[in-house]
Formats: structure tokens, sequence, C-alpha cells
């Protein structure tokens, strides 16, 4: 399957934090108090998943308390460091997260606003998914270590020679015990120029010029061209999802640009 297509769009959904509903009463609730600062439940929350990401959906009291440890080591230092705020770097790295968040939480919105359609995740599954299957190949070769020797098996064999019989006789490959047969093979399984030049030879027929790689000189029959079996809607439901999702951004985001004025500086070298 053909590696399905997306934009740098990406990072704002997946780095999005977790969402902790405003009415759940524990959120305010503290889980330390430092100095008479209460470190609230919303703020674990999200440093929990900051450190642990979604797989820490469920985690043991030891984690608890190792998390609580390390925000209060966190509020202590802060507290220490005021001073530090006044900084110049420090505001503009400030500046630059709160930009993220709420970049973040802005696409956050958009995709809760218009979420992805159905009819458009399975058009987006034919298209990039179905129709961009590869075809896989049924072949034969004969493998030798020269030009001339190829363009004189093609002689004999524009002559009627029995191609599973020369390969048995002539082959240097490890195929020619069973008359080179390579099996079925996708285009991705062997070298570009066999895969090119079977992708251009028709079912039944052999390669008229020979084909050289690494190995040698290889004249090729094709058997028989099938399309690859794309793997169901179900199975890569997630990755179609983004994809429509990113269209969905890059949309919202040409919108705003089409609005804006931009103009580009010399800043950068």
């Amino acid at each position: 399957m053909r590696a399905l297509s997306s934009v740098s769009f990406i990072f704002l959904i997946t780095s999005a934090p977790l969402a902790v509903q405003a009415e759940d009463p524990t959120v305010n609730a503290p889980v330390a108090v430092v100095n008479g600062t209460p470190i609230s439940t919303r703020s674990f929350e999200l440093y929990r998943q900051l450190r642990l990401g979604s797989e820490g959906d469920a985690i043991s009291d030891e984690q608890r308390q190792k998390l609580v440890e390390e925000l209060v080591n966190r509020e202590l230092i802060y507290m220490e460091a005021g001073a530090i705020l006044k900084n110049p770097d420090v505001q503009q790295e400030i500046q630059e997260q709160t930009r993220n968040i709420v970049t973040r939480y802005r696409i956050r919105k958009l995709l809760d606003d218009h979420p992805p359609s159905e009819g458009e995740m399975k058009r987006v599954y034919k298209q990039q998914v179905v129709e961009a299957a590869s075809t896989e190949y049924q072949a034969r070769h004969i493998l030798v270590e020269t030009e001339k020797e190829a363009l004189d098996i093609v002689i004999e064999l524009d002559n009627g020679a029995d191609f599973s019989a020369l390969a048995k006789k002539k082959s240097m490959g490890s195929s020619a015990p069973h008359g080179g047969d390579l099996g079925w093979f996708a285009p991705n399984q062997v070298m570009k120029p066999i895969a090119d030049a079977v992708s251009h030879t028709a079912v039944g027929k052999y390669t008229d010029k020979p084909i050289q790689t690494d190995f040698g000189w290889h004249v090729i029959l094709v058997e028989n061209k099938r399309k690859a079996e794309p793997p169901t809607f179900e199975d890569v439901e997630k990755q179609v999802r983004i994809i429509v999702e990113n269209k969905i951004i890059g949309e919202f985001i040409s919108g705003l640009r089409n609005k804006a004025t931009i103009k580009l500086g010399t800043g950068i070298k």
C-alpha cells in the first residue's frame, strides 16, 4: 500500500493535552499545597499526560505519588526563581508556549465543530488506499554474468526455446532449479530495474532487452499480474481520519491566510 499522505499539522492534533471537563468537581481539588499555594487536580492531570502520554490513563498509587512529588518540586523551584520571570528570554519562551497552547486548543475546537464525515473518509480510503494498491507480479528470470550471454538467451527464446528449461540449464540464480521461478512479488520487494521491467512487460512476454543489476544480467518472463489486496477501511481508519482532519485544518489555515496581510522579513539567514 502506498504511504498515506499527510501534512505538518498532525502535531497540533496528537500533541494536544488531556481534556479535563470543567464541570468535574474534582478539577480544582488540590493534590498538594505548597507554601499555601494549591496544586489542583487539573494541573496534575495535565502534567500526568505530559509525562506519561495517553498510555497513562490508569496509573498506580506509586506512580501518582511520584508525579505529585515532581509537581511539588516544580512548584518549589518556580517559587524560588520568581525573579527569573523578568528575563527577556524567559518572557519570549512563555509567549511562544502560549501561542502553541492556544493554537492546539483552537484546532481541537475546529475539529470538534467540523469532524471528518464518514463519506469523506470513505472517499479518501478509496482514492489513496484502494485505487493506489500496487500491482503484484508472478515472474521467472534467467540470470547470467554478461550481457552477451543474456542476448544469446533472448535469441534462443525468440527461436522457440522453453524459458523454464533454459533457466534450469543456464541461470546462475538460486531459482534456477525451479525454472527461474520468482513467485509473486510487489515492485518494492525487488530491485528497481526488475520492478521497472516487469511493469512494462505484458503477461506471457519476456524482456527482449537484458536487465542489468548488481548480480548480473537478467532475462525476465512475466507470467501473471494481479492487483494487491488493499487493507480494509477498518485497518487504516485512524490514518484516514488524520488525513481528512489535516485537510480540514489546511482549508481553515488557507482561509486565514487569504484574509491576512503577510510580509516575509529578512530575519532568517
